[in-house]
């Protein structure tokens, strides 16, 4: 299995827009699959599939008619963003190869809106490749987690892959 993540697509043959059947099909089941209500509207609920084997986790938004719309790495250092930029790299490291391969702005994620009900660890950082539709989250310094979602249009219409 391929263990590059590619911005706007996937991963190996994993497409943002995937059903969960058509995922589940392709990688196997789940180490955990939890479902969550965020609000009274039935779009506002989504699916979260653990795979710990793989370092994984995805998810599937109501909004999206619960296709693939989120790809996180969960403690996986085997997964790179382009096939360059992997977990374990420090700051400066990945900060650096961002620029040198020019992906294009960074914005540094306000983590204090972004994780509303959870205290925010002081060790963490995050930032956004906004021409990637990336965010690369750092603990103490070193790259943690790597997340990819597909990108919008100008009218907040999901763009899905090609097949």
């Amino acid at each position: 299995m391929s263990k590059e993540l590619i911005p706007h697509v996937g991963f190996d043959k994993v497409r943002f827009g995937m059903t969960e059947e058509q995922v589940v099909k392709l990688l196997g089941k789940p180490t955990e699959r939890t479902v969550s209500n965020m609000g009274e509207d039935p779009d506002d609920n989504y699916i979260d599939l653990d795979y710990d084997a793989l370092g994984l986790s995805l998810s599937f938004d109501g909004v999206m008619d619960f296709r693939l719309s989120d790809i996180m790495t969960d403690g996986a250092t085997d997964y790179a963003l382009l096939g360059r930029i992997s977990v374990g790299m420090t700051f400066e490291e990945t900060m650096s190869l961002a620029t040198k391969l020019d992906l294009g702005p960074r914005e540094e994620v306000d983590l204090d809106d972004d994780l509303e009900d959870e205290p925010n660890d002081e060790n963490l950082v995050a930032y956004d490749l906004t021409e990637l539709d990336a965010a690369l989250w750092f603990k103490d310094g070193v790259l943690d987690t790597i997340q990819i979602v597909p990108p919008f249009d100008e009218h907040n219409n999901v763009l899905w892959p090609k097949e």
